[in-house]
């Protein structure tokens, strides 16, 4: 029966060109083999195409995969870089010992020098491989272009007034996922996490991070999106403008004092939190903490908590 249904879908989007059908499979392509691989060129090239004929969902669909893409090839690339900066780490390592082995062979006026030679067969044969090149791995400059794959798709889909388009676009206008990679490569990366560390973050802190301000030149614009994504009841929006309004905005814009910058924060946030959002739940516990009501401030932070439980069951199931 779904395979009936599904052959259908594909012949008339692929013979007759309809839009809708065009736009279920292209959905339906791009989960064929999961984000790393599968048909998902093709079923971007078939949401694109609904896109063009009106189907504005593709547009933010496309969106969607195309930061889900970039997401893949980022950790891909991230992965690339830390074998190539090990690699380069053991090599160095090698060339201190087999130095080591020379000082201590001169030293000893060649006694047992043959065995010393052996040893050093041992050691080579134990070396990494001297190159990644046979990685399947992205260049950075891939993750740049999915992302402005991204942007250009969810700036349409906007034009159709989806609030989840405006979401996800003032997301990556505040924090792009290239970001975290840019400073990543062989020559400047080094190996201090294990210096610093291998404590892992607590995973449900009791104070949210605020999430981070977007460039000063596309504030207006993360403004305008989120703001668009709130009003038609996106709760996350509602706890990113929030944030915002307490953490980022300095008052004197858009006619709103410092006051009116903090109270219009806490109002957002309440909002948030009221329709079920974990972050913004904690955060109004800090804000009626501060207040002194702290009775009720543990209330919404123990209500946050059982919030991330449900969503992380959610996830997994």
């Amino acid at each position: 029966m779904i395979r009936g249904y599904l052959s259908r879908i594909e012949q008339a989007t692929k013979i007759e060109g309809d839009p809708a059908c065009a736009f279920i499979w292209g959905e339906y392509l791009s989960h064929q083999g999961g984000l790393d691989g599968g048909r998902r060129e093709e079923a971007r090239g078939w949401l694109r195409m609904a896109g063009e004929k009106g189907v504005a969902e593709a547009w933010l669909r496309l969106g969607g995969m195309c930061v889900e893409d970039a997401s893949v090839a980022e950790k891909k690339w991230e992965r690339r870089v830390e074998l190539e900066v090990r690699l380069m780490e053991r090599d160095r390592e090698g060339k201190v010992q087999e130095r080591n082995v020379r000082v201590k062979r001169g030293g000893k006026e060649g006694v047992g020098g043959g065995g010393g030679g052996g040893g050093g067969g041992g050691g080579g044969g134990a070396e990494p491989p001297k190159a990644s090149g046979g990685l399947n791995t992205p260049s950075l400059e891939k993750v740049k272009q999915l992302l402005e794959e991204a942007k250009e798709a969810l700036e349409k889909a906007c034009e159709g007034d989806l609030p989840d388009a405006h979401f996800q676009l003032a997301l990556l206008l505040a924090a792009p996922k290239s970001a975290s990679v840019e400073s990543l490569s062989p020559s400047t990366s080094s190996s201090s996490t294990e210096e610093e560390g291998t404590e892992l973050p607590d995973p449900h802190p009791s104070s949210p991070i605020p999430p981070p301000p977007p460039p000063p030149e596309l504030t207006q614009k993360y403004i305008y999106h989120l703001t668009k994504a709130a009003t038609s009841g996106n709760v996350h929006a509602m706890y990113y403008l929030g944030s915002y309004y307490l953490h980022n905005h300095q008052g004197g814009e858009q006619g709103l004092s410092k006051q009116g910058v903090g109270k219009l924060g806490r109002e957002w946030i309440q909002v948030a939190a009221h329709g079920g959002q974990a972050k913004a739940m904690k955060a109004l516990g800090e804000i009626l903490g501060s207040d002194g009501k702290a009775e009720l401030g543990k209330e919404w932070k123990k209500a946050a908590e059982w919030q991330e439980v449900v969503g992380e069951v959610n996830r997994v199931g």
